[in-house]
């Protein structure tokens, strides 16, 4: 933590941009991050404000401005709309959902992530399944999932796991119904798998179950959704490519799924195929997960990490037990973008930010053309002055 004062950067101007018709971006001054409802990240960081504004940053292919003649370092709204609710980020594609509940895409689309029946990528977002009024939405490499405020579970994208949970292997372009069930309540896509969970807190998986990654005791592929636990009600959760990390309702710490770098913290690098309890502690309110690495945050405010953490404060050895980072108690969040996730952002209290990570489209923002990875928590100036940046 000694080292995260240094290279103050402009990250923050991602959370208080606006986006003018001309296609101008706005930066105002003291916004802090207490406006922010919702952050996500992967190769582009993306935000929902209190007032409903979605917020970009990083690349300008998939910001839903059209396509840009640059290619990194910007940051701006999508269109001008301030009626977003719900915000995902796959690796180059973008789903939101708005108040009214309905659902716009955007980005890449190479196997109909997007779900508007093409592969072709769209770089203004388009509106998916009229029909449906929807509640949430979740994708990651390539499959999105989604659950309509009706309760019924809808897949699409890719499927050579049978992470859609249809009953093949076959890709799907357009938003499929699974089974007739209307009482989902949360889901969760990862690159080859899918966690979801019932109102009664039952949690279900279903996909690529090798390494233990569907917690339901084999190491199988499941192509439709199988009950893993009865009672899982829960807090927080958080889905990696290869393991899952869940806090109870008790504030209780469960993970499952690969293990080679520690990243369950259980102290051991055994693969758990079942929920398995990590330590006594009942404080956890957060986490966050991303391949290998994984982020918690306790009650009273303290951040902690585990796993592999090369590219992390210089960490070289793989860490097997949750460590504290620093002594700071001030700790909110961590974004909760998909599994694969190049690049992490950290809120506090009192709406400073920081983050480390690839930083290879300058979602960090630090004016970079080459690809860089910060490998120390960086802090972010968020009372900056008005400035302007034509996307032409």
């Amino acid at each position: 933590m000694r080292k995260c004062i240094k290279r103050l950067v402009a990250l923050y101007i991602c959370f208080i941009t606006s986006f003018m018709l001309s296609g101008e971006v706005l930066a105002e001054t003291n916004v802090t991050a207490k406006d922010i409802k919702m952050v996500n990240s992967n190769y582009t960081g993306a935000f929902v404000h209190a007032n409903g504004m979605v917020t970009m940053a990083g690349s300008p292919e998939v910001f839903g401005l059209g396509k840009p003649k640059k290619s990194r370092g910007y940051t701006s709204n999508t269109g001008n709309s301030k009626d977003w609710a719900v915000i995902a980020a796959n690796d180059n594609s973008f789903y939101g959902i708005k108040k009214d509940g309905t659902m716009w895409n955007w980005g890449f689309n190479d196997v109909g992530q997007l779900g508007d029946g093409t592969t072709t990528t769209r770089y203004k977002p388009v509106q998916i399944g009229k029909d449906i009024k929807w509640k949430t939405v979740s994708s990651n490499y390539g499959h999105a999932v989604a659950i309509s405020k009706e309760g019924y579970l809808y897949t699409w994208g890719a499927n050579w796991s049978g992470q859609l949970g249809n009953g093949t292997t076959n890709n799907s372009t357009k938003p499929v119904k699974i089974g007739n069930d209307n009482d989902w309540a949360e889901v969760y896509a990862s690159s080859h798998h899918t966690i979801a969970f019932k109102k009664d807190g039952s949690m279900w998986a279903w996909g690529d179950g090798t390494v233990g990654r569907l917690g339901n005791g084999k190491d199988k592929v499941m192509l439709h959704p199988i009950k893993v636990a009865k009672n899982m009600e829960h807090k927080s959760v958080a889905v990696g490519s290869t393991h899952t990390l869940i806090v109870k309702k008790d504030g209780s710490l469960w993970a499952f799924g690969y293990n080679l770098y520690g990243q369950l913290g259980n102290g051991t690098k055994d693969n758990k195929n079942k929920p398995t309890r990590i330590g006594k502690s009942k404080d956890w309110v957060g986490v966050y997960a991303t391949e290998y690495m994984s982020f918690g945050i306790k009650k009273d405010g303290s951040l902690w990490a585990w796993g592999y953490l090369g590219y992390f404060l210089d960490i070289e050895d793989d860490v097997t037990k949750p460590t504290r980072v620093g002594k700071d108690n001030d700790w909110v969040s961590v974004s909760n973008g998909s599994g694969d996730a190049r690049f992490v952002y950290f809120l506090k209290k009192d709406g400073t930010v920081y983050g480390f990570g690839n930083n290879g489209n300058d979602q960090l923002l630090l004016g970079q053309e080459e690809t860089r990875h910060e490998t120390d928590l960086v802090k972010v100036n968020y009372n900056v002055k008005k400035r302007k940046v034509t996307l032409k």
